[in-house]
């Protein structure tokens, strides 16, 4: 499974903050818990704007979701850090963006943006030990949930060995568990994204 098929399991979107993180500028290796501030991250985007980048190749973030990340909101947060990271590619000063808003949410424990931010260190920073960090921080948070997106994701990463060792019997029983969690939620669990031999453990389980 490949870590793009993860990146699906999170809702199809990426996500990446817009600030200049201190790790990547100076070299550290563990997560800070300094963070760019709203007004700072809000000047960059400025800058973006009169350079022009902003054009139909890289529209503006939908106003809404900005206005919900300056209120402090880890979903608005993620939610604008992704918009950015779709970007990347023709402006740092995107991935700079992306990296602070992902940030944000990650301080505050959003498990989606801790992976998230593990993905943008490992393949756009080159900093694995850094991702590494991250990507630990995120199953620790995907942990403590009980939704069958978590589920889905822990499943996902266990069985890919994405931030971790490759784990076949926790991945099966993540799986398990999204599915039954998609029972009681009353939603139709994605099957296609469970690899056959687990849909096949986990189709087995839940006709017991």
């Amino acid at each position: 499974m490949q870590t793009k098929k993860i990146i699906g399991f999170l809702g199809g979107i990426l996500i990446i903050q817009p600030y200049l993180l201190a790790e990547s500028m100076h070299g550290t290796n563990e997560p800070q818990q300094h963070q760019t501030n709203v007004a700072e991250v809000l000047k960059m985007q400025k800058r973006l704007y009169k350079k022009g980048i902003f054009r139909s190749a890289i529209p503006a973030p939908p106003d809404d979701m900005l206005q919900r990340a300056i209120k402090g909101e880890m979903e608005g947060q993620y939610q604008l850090g992704c918009w950015f990271y779709e970007y990347i590619v023709y402006e740092e000063q995107c991935a700079q963006v992306s990296e602070a808003w992902l940030k944000m949410a990650a301080l505050q424990e959003l498990a989606e943006a801790q992976w998230q931010l593990g993905d943008l260190y490992r393949s756009y920073r080159n900093n694995e030990q850094l991702a590494k960090s991250w990507f630990k921080k995120s199953i620790t948070s995907f942990e403590k949930r009980t939704d069958s997106t978590a589920y889905k994701f822990l499943y996902a990463i266990y069985y890919d060995g994405t931030g971790t060792e490759v784990n076949i019997e926790k991945a099966k029983e993540y799986a398990l568990k999204y599915v039954i969690r998609c029972q009681q939620e009353k939603t139709q669990p994605r099957w296609i994204d469970l690899e056959p031999e687990i849909r096949e453990y986990v189709l087995e389980q839940t006709k017991k």
